[in-house]
């Protein structure tokens, strides 16, 4: 009997074993241990984000003529990517039911045009050299040398910022439109003023 015991008990830990091994062959092919976050019923890969951060950084020191990058950079890096695949999960659906857009006309102006968006006027790239202060001569030098680059790395880099800045304008677009909407009437206000300021002086006689 104890050797029957024995042999149950062995098979159990065994079944165990191999149960628990089976599950963590299926998560790893199924790629769930590289999930990071969930937004919007959309799983966020970790190696999706660190690759889209590499590719921002690369993108970074080739415009701006650096062969490294600091700890700073890195992060507010890191953060924007962050920033923007929540804002991808969140607000493009609700960019297409309001319609809001923006016009090619209306991102030359944000980037090269006389309202330049500040995320363009604080790029390294963009500063000059001699004062650092920005200089948009630097940015239509930018678009116009950007098919003399062969690897695609200037292409690149204007797209991303112009990806970011469009989205930027949209979140602007969709704040202003949200707080529009929260109007308060006139009397409503009026009203709600009068009683939490009305005051009534009385006296009174207590009766036991």
């Amino acid at each position: 009997r104890g050797l029957l015991v024995a042999v149950i008990i062995g098979f159990s830990l065994l079944a165990f074993i191999l149960g628990d091994f089976i599950n963590q062959g299926n998560s790893i092919f199924s790629g769930d241990r590289f999930r990071i976050a969930e937004i919007n019923g959309e799983d966020i890969n970790y190696q999706d984000y660190e690759l889209e951060i590499n590719q921002t950084i690369e993108t970074y020191k080739q415009n701006s003529g650096l062969q490294s990058i600091t700890e700073a950079d890195r992060e507010r890096i890191r953060e924007m990517v962050w920033e923007n695949m929540i804002q991808k999960s969140l607000l493009d659906e609700q960019y297409k039911i309001l319609g809001i857009t923006v016009s090619s006309d209306e991102l030359f102006d944000l980037m090269q045009g006389k309202n330049v968006d500040p995320m363009v006027s604080r790029e390294p790239a963009f500063a000059n050299e001699q004062t650092g202060v920005f200089d948009p001569s630097k940015v239509v030098y930018f678009y116009k040398n950007k098919d003399q680059d062969k690897s695609g790395q200037t292409k690149e880099y204007l797209l991303n910022l112009e990806n970011q800045v469009s989205s930027n304008r949209q979140i602007r677009k969709y704040l202003t439109l949200i707080s529009k909407g929260l109007y308060i009437p006139k009397p409503i206000v009026e009203t709600e003023f009068s009683q939490r300021n009305y005051l009534v002086d009385f006296d009174f006689v207590s009766k036991f």
